[in-house]
């Protein structure tokens, strides 16, 4: 079965987005330094001024996030992996290129000069955030699959 087949009933992929959104909490929470203090200060400010926000996005993103794993759920079956977890931490420079490719796209879609530049001034650092961020997406899906295969 498709991975994307696998959060297509409403009630699965809601629990997945309230699921991705406790994930990237975590992740901000965790950030150290003078970089990590800027991200949990922005994070906090978009929470404060759009309640909500966090979770619109992820509502839109998740699903093409999904599409974008599919390859590598799809090599993970073919192989002999103990669990899809353990394969995406094997690859998480790929796997971070191929989520960061959507928003890749929608950054370069806009029109918005200046959200463009902050975006492409960002994107090095972003790789860097979702590489870190990895482990942790890959035990939350995994999660599902295990799910997935028991019943």
């Amino acid at each position: 079965m498709p991975l994307v087949d696998l959060f297509s009933e409403p009630e699965r992929f809601k629990a997945l987005l309230k699921d991705s959104a406790k994930l990237l909490e975590n992740q901000v929470a965790n950030k150290k330094g003078l970089a990590g203090m800027a991200i949990k200060t922005s994070f906090g400010v978009v929470k404060q001024m759009k309640p909500g926000f966090i979770e619109e996005v992820l509502t839109h993103l998740l699903p093409k996030f999904l599409e974008k794993l599919e390859p590598f759920y799809a090599h993970f079956q073919k192989e002999e992996w103990e669990n899809f977890a353990t394969f995406l931490r094997s690859k998480t420079e790929e796997v971070a290129n191929a989520l960061l490719s959507v928003t890749d796209q929608r950054a370069a879609q806009t029109e918005l000069t200046s959200l463009k530049k902050t975006y492409e001034k960002l994107r090095p650092a972003a790789q860097r955030h979702v590489q870190d961020a990895i482990p942790a997406l890959a035990e939350l899906l995994d999660k599902y699959i295990k799910t997935d295969h028991k019943g």
